[in-house]
């Protein structure tokens, strides 16, 4: 069940997006409120200095998948903001190492780890991967620097915090900006033509994907080139089916990707791909040529994060807003239980290494108070056009919504659950891309029992 903490981010997520719009981008995932005299006598203590200039001069590192000069709003607002930083803080030197690839950011970051050599600031997913770095203590603890900072901790939404908590371990280990939440974006005309509703259960979604081929209509193109599409579809299923406890259960040894729960959802992806419902050529298409079938007429639904609206609707639309609606995952009839359950949470978390100096901390608090403020964080939503789904407080909304995102934020209060994508549990930091890279190889050809062997092997 899920737990109060991350029940009220969602509820607390959801009313920061209600009056969205979007804009077309290119393309490239608490705590209660801290009363003021909650600081620890122990804790750090920052100047007012810290900031607002004035810092000690020091030389910092960041290795993070945002501060890159990207053409996803995202990236720009921060490296901009970063840029903005470092003028308001002169003496502070910046090594920016920052990548978006993921591949390359993965690599950068492992040899970082072996080397020994790891930067200020770094970003991730947290989740269970990302634990053994926090037992091998390598990562600070931030709360009691948002304890020292009530404004900054209390800025955060209920529950957003708590992707960066672990039950075991006491303390607050890296800070959030953004969440994620995926659906399914349907074209109301395309739908209208092969004379179907939109999906409540996964019967329902199979007869509707029938119905659309019958009439010539291609239900879903799905781009798994890039391979985190697979890990968020099986994310979507695998919460509705199992709900999130079923992740813990893979990570933890009590459930094994061997198992029969496991491997028939494995079994019900690929007979999608054969059954013709996600398109040909599965595993070599990538997004964009996903999101370009979707908002080009070609294509009746695509699964996706909802933040990435914009992206979906990009340059060349002949779509228009108003004939596309949105739907939550459909749900199975065998497991009603788990129909309000989503595959959402935090998105990157940014944390500091322990290693850093006195200086060197205080100046990368400094550039995370930043990062995470509300003038970054209204920033981000402008430029979105109410796609950025905010987990600070106060964070404005847009004025003109566009229907998907309504109809989103209409059910998206109803959240039971949430949860991430299997790996992002397991203790494994190679399991997530194990996982994603083992669907693309089913969706290549290789038996779903072989690719739950693997999984179960490593």
């Amino acid at each position: 069940m899920i737990s109060k903490k991350i029940l009220a981010f969602l509820l607390c997520m959801t009313l920061l997006v209600t009056a969205a719009c979007v804009s077309p981008q290119p393309a490239p995932d608490p705590v209660a409120d801290a009363p003021a005299s909650a600081a620890d006598d122990s804790a750090p203590t920052l100047t007012e200095s810290d900031t607002s200039g004035g810092l000690a001069d020091a030389t910092i590192s960041l290795l993070s998948r945002s501060f890159t000069l990207n053409s996803m709003y995202v990236f720009e607002v921060a490296h901009e903001q970063l840029q903005a930083w470092q003028s308001e803080n002169p003496n502070i030197t910046v090594i920016n190492e920052s990548v978006f690839d993921e591949d390359q950011f993965n690599n950068r970051f492992t040899i970082a780890v072996s080397s020994g050599d790891i930067p200020t600031i770094f970003s991730h997913y947290g989740g269970g991967a990302f634990k053994p770095y926090i037992d091998s203590g390598m990562v600070l603890d931030l709360e009691p620097y948002l304890l020292e900072d009530p404004e900054w901790y209390n800025s955060f939404i209920e529950g957003a915090l708590a992707f960066s908590q672990y039950p075991d371990i006491s303390g607050i280990f890296a800070v959030p900006i953004d969440m994620f939440a995926t659906g399914i974006f349907y074209n109301k005309t395309l739908f209208a033509q092969a004379g179907v509703s939109p999906p409540n259960t996964i019967a329902e979604f199979e007869a509707a994907c029938e119905a659309l081929l019958a009439a010539g209509i291609q239900p879903m193109t799905f781009g798994d080139a890039n391979s985190f599409r697979g890990g968020h579809l099986i994310g979507d299923i695998l919460m509705k089916r199992h709900g999130s406890s079923f992740m813990h259960d893979l990570a933890d040894g009590r459930q094994a990707y061997t198992d029969p729960e496991f491997v028939e959802v494995l079994h019900l992806m690929k007979s999608w791909q054969d059954r013709g419902f996600l398109g040909a050529n599965v595993a070599t298409l990538d997004v964009d040529g996903e999101r370009t079938n979707f908002r080009t007429g070609q294509t009746a639904m695509i699964q996706h994060l909802v933040s990435q609206y914009g992206n979906i609707m990009g340059d060349g639309a002949t779509v228009e807003d108003h004939e596309v609606g949105f739907i939550p995952f459909p749900y199975f009839d065998e497991a009603p239980e788990h129909r309000n359950a989503w595959h959402s949470g935090a998105s990157l978390l940014h944390s500091i290494a322990t290693d850093a100096s006195e200086a060197e901390i205080a100046a990368a608090i400094s550039l995370l108070k930043m990062y995470t403020g509300l003038e970054t964080a209204a920033i981000q939503v402008e430029r979105g056009e109410g796609t950025f789904l905010s987990a600070i407080r106060g964070a404005p909304v847009s004025a003109n919504p566009v229907p998907a995102i309504v109809e989103f934020t209409a059910v998206y209060p109803n959240a039971t659950d949430a949860g991430k994508e299997p790996g992002e549990y397991s203790t494994n930091p190679a399991m997530r891309n194990l996982i994603r890279d083992q669907i693309q190889a089913m969706f290549a050809g290789t038996p779903p029992e072989e690719v739950a062997r693997i999984l179960q092997a490593a």
